[in-house]
């Protein structure tokens, strides 16, 4: 007997940014977390463009610029000269915010629309069969099993749920080992502020333009890997660190934490294997070279949410979580290769120099410096379009609009809180607007003024719950059977008029 519509394993950020999507559509949800309590990681983490658009969608944008610090510009391989504010979007700047904050707004978020998350409980089997999963769970009280029709590994790049389920990750083992500190150095004055690439490695020392935090010190050494990766680090092998780089001796005072990393670079061969799936780090780990997992990780939940939402409550079949796979899988592959890249541009030597020139050279043009901040923020991604000559704007993430309405002007944004579909009607036609009331239970519809931003003249738009453009027309003699065909594919059949 099924107990439970979903279970996450994993209540990080992707963990509950998923529970979130899944109760705004009104799937149960339990969240299992294995830690007792959160863990006090003061870390930024960087939170960029799309992610930002993706944050306004749900209301929760404000929260979180509330309590982070914005930025200009992003680097590339430790080149600070990609200019944020030229990218085309309405968020461009890059948000610093602390990983406890982002946990804080997305549990309170979570909860607040009805999950229930666990901590101190963490699975330990996962048994599925054609009608559901058996996860063994253990927990404060012992041991039991836990019953569900689908079960979601958030759990890391280590992840039991992905192992335990028969999912490949495939990859390259790690080359160069990363420390990083919220720490005091003596004597202060001892290492320069800012990110420097030294003969040793990489120093990132905060207080300059680059910093990860206050009294955040990190180090990255190539051609090195720990030892023993299960040993917690120590203050001892961040200073040995800093000495092999820098050739400089200090005294290190860890203020909070210390964490360890690698390039340890692989991705699951598939993001669905039956009922059970992966995301976040479950699905992809890499270096952390451009503060890009967090995003990928919390776009892989509100991908997957909307989609599994709709084959819970019988809206869809399973076909459609095959499609999580189909765009998630290419763009974490992409940043793959990009961190990839950009560790070889960070390596020492004088071959590596002349590399970062050419590199720098590109970098510090508008089109060129463009192309990667927009690979890093995200505002490169776009979902496959179907086979038949679609709309320019399909596949598209849904720009801005300032959309008047008989109420009050309104945007795309606003009406994407419920997490419901979006009809954009922009030319005032009742018989569209009788046809998607056969999808009325799931999509919105709102009658709108054609908006001055648009750079693309359409006279209707439909928009997934996650913002991306699903259909779109400027041609009404063919309207009704593409629009009626792209909200079956994606939200089903009609229910009853």
């Amino acid at each position: 007997m099924v107990n439970e519509e979903v279970v996450v394993a994993g209540g990080g950020p992707v963990g509950l940014m998923l529970a979130a999507e899944l109760r705004l559509a009104g799937v149960s949800v339990t969240v299992l977390e294995r830690e007792p309590a959160p863990r006090s990681l003061p870390m930024v983490r960087g939170i960029h463009a799309r992610t930002l658009e993706t944050l306004e969608c749900r209301g929760l944008l404000e929260e979180f610029r509330s309590r982070g610090r914005t930025q200009n510009r992003a680097h590339y391989a430790g080149m600070w000269l990609l200019d944020l504010t030229d990218l085309p979007t309405r968020h461009a700047y890059s948000l610093g915010i602390e990983q406890g904050h982002v946990i804080d707004i997305l549990s309170r978020r979570a909860e607040g629309l009805g999950a229930r998350i666990l901590p101190g409980h963490e699975v330990s089997s996962v048994v599925q069969d054609d009608h559901g999963v058996t996860a063994g769970v253990n927990g404060p009280g012992g041991s039991h099993s836990l019953r569900c029709r689908f079960l979601i590994g958030c759990d890391g790049g280590r992840s039991l749920v992905r192992s335990q389920a028969g999912i490949g990750f495939p990859g390259s083992a790690p080359s160069v080992t990363g420390l990083i500190a919220a720490a005091t150095v003596s004597p202060p004055d001892a290492l320069p502020t800012g990110w420097h690439r030294l003969s040793g490695g990489v120093l990132v020392n905060g207080g300059g333009p680059s910093a990860l935090a206050d009294h955040t010190i990190g180090t990255f050494e190539f051609d090195r890997t720990p030892t023993d990766r299960g040993v917690a680090p120590t203050a001892d092998e961040v200073r040995h660190s800093i000495r092999r780089v820098t050739g400089s001796e200090v005294t290190i005072d860890v203020l909070h934490w210390i964490i360890r990393f690698t390039d340890n670079t692989r991705q699951a061969d598939r993001y669905r294997l039956g009922r059970v799936l992966v995301a976040g780090d479950a699905a992809h780990v890499h270096f952390p070279a451009g503060g890009q997992g967090l995003n990928l990780g919390l776009q892989d939940a509100v991908n997957l949410g909307w989609k599994l939402a709709a084959v819970v409550r019988g809206h869809a079949t399973t076909e459609l979580l095959d499609t999580y796979h189909r765009e998630r899988h290419p763009v974490a592959a992409r940043v793959l290769d990009n961190t990839r890249a950009q560790i070889q541009l960070m390596r020492p030597g004088h071959d590596t120099d002349t590399l970062r020139d050419v590199v720098a050279a590109l970098a510090s043009t508008r089109q060129g410096g463009r192309r990667l901040a927009e690979q890093i923020t995200g505002l490169d991604i776009t979902c496959p379009v179907p086979t038949e000559t679609p709309h320019p704007l399909v596949g598209r993430y849904v720009p801005h609009l300032t959309l008047g309405t008989a109420a009050q002007p309104t945007s795309p944004a606003e009406l994407l809180r419920t997490g419901r579909f979006l009809l954009i009607d922009l030319a005032d036609r009742g018989d569209r607007r009788a046809l998607a009331r056969r999808w009325g239970d799931r999509l919105t519809t709102v009658s709108a003024t054609p908006p001055e931003e648009a750079d693309h003249a359409a006279d209707a738009i439909l928009v997934r719950p996650d913002g991306y453009i699903a259909w779109a027309t400027d041609t009404p003699e063919n309207e009704p059977g593409s629009f009626s065909r792209a909200l079956t594919t994606w939200a089903g059949p009609p229910g009853t008029p």
